[in-house]
């Protein structure tokens, strides 16, 4: 994989596909990073798959197998493409829990392009503040593992799980965010507690 669109993506996960094509042009409109070989892995499984459905098993076992060799090829890309994904996992969503990567790419082009980069970074910063005050609040809570253990355990399988043992989408980590409020307004409260 070329580091062009390893860049793009990590611009785009961290304030959209729309500024992410401002950086580097007609990303935008095909944001996902993938090469050639990952296309024709891709649909070497799908062509099998199609081809005989009663043998998904020993497809899927194909299709593991050759990911733990690529793998472990490259342990050390596979974590650092892996951690390119934890800000996607955990972008701000849409009503519909649809993560808000793709706004504004082709529509409202009644909208000037500086009023769109001004929307968008000012929901991805208050979005990412709001994320790294959740984490920071989770790195407080460790010495505390009788009481937050279970919530902290439950939050790191769900962001590991995700960025490393898939493609990660924001939608996946909604089972956890009550547990984000939690942390964030457990720090709002000692916060108001050495204020006063």
């Amino acid at each position: 994989m070329h580091i062009a669109p390893l860049k793009a993506f990590l611009i785009s996960s961290i304030v959209g596909d729309y500024i992410a094509g401002k950086f580097f042009p007609e990303y935008a409109r095909d944001p996902e990073p993938v090469t050639e070989k990952t296309v024709e892995r891709e649909k070497k499984y799908q062509s099998l798959l199609t081809a005989d459905r009663s043998n998904a098993t020993h497809i899927e076992e194909l299709a593991y197998k050759e990911a733990f060799d690529l793998i472990r090829a490259n342990p050390i890309k596979f974590l650092l493409t892996g951690l390119i994904y934890l800000p996607r996992l955990n972008m701000p969503v849409n009503l519909k829990g649809i993560e808000i990567s793709h706004i504004f790419v082709d529509t409202y082009r009644a909208i000037p392009s500086i009023l769109k980069i001004g929307m968008l970074l000012a929901v991805f910063i208050t979005w990412f503040l709001f994320v790294a005050i959740v984490f920071y609040a989770f790195y407080k809570k460790i010495h505390l593992w009788k009481s937050w253990g279970v919530m902290l355990v439950l939050i790191f399988c769900f962001n590991a799980l995700y960025i490393l043992a898939s493609h990660a989408e924001a939608r996946y980590v909604l089972p956890v965010m009550p547990f984000y409020f939690l942390l964030f307004g457990d720090f709002l409260a000692n916060i108001k507690k050495i204020s006063l």
